[in-house]
């Protein structure tokens, strides 16, 4: 059986204006081969949250790193738009949890067809894009 690792980072900086702040986020989860030894699995465990506090740093920067381009597979270029509302986020999670998909699906799923790591990275237009998808299979 597969071991499973979820991490998750998250980072506040200071806003625009006095006592305001910004909030960042990065998750993943995914799953490890069973045989790892102790070290690997610190390896891992180690390479995975570099990753993720990478990830916020992009976050903040506005700059994100794309995936290598799979072979006959086409990337989506991210939208202009800007990222995705916390209220977005929060309604594509609602809409996965009510079809049990597990944050990992849904990553995988989004990274398939916009390009990107994880629903944190989607832009307004591309989460919006994954929510009418999302009903449209519920409503099926």
């Amino acid at each position: 059986m597969p071991t499973r690792l979820t991490a998750s980072v998250g980072r506040k900086e200071p806003g625009d204006r006095e006592f305001s702040s910004k909030s960042y986020h990065a998750s993943l989860e995914k799953e490890l081969p069973s045989d790892l030894n102790a070290e690997q699995l610190k390896s891992e465990i180690h390479q995975t949250y570099a990753r993720l506090e990478q990830a916020i740093d992009e976050q903040i920067s506005g700059k994100v790193t794309r995936l290598p381009q799979r072979q006959g597979q086409q990337r989506r270029q991210r939208a202009p738009e800007g990222p995705a509302s916390q209220k977005q986020t929060a309604y594509l999670l609602d809409l996965a949890t009510a079809r049990n998909v597990t944050l990992a699906q849904l990553n995988a799923e989004v990274q398939q067809r916009f390009g990107v790591d994880s629903i944190y990275m989607l832009d307004r237009v591309s989460c919006s894009k994954m929510i009418d998808h999302m009903q449209q299979q519920k409503a099926a």
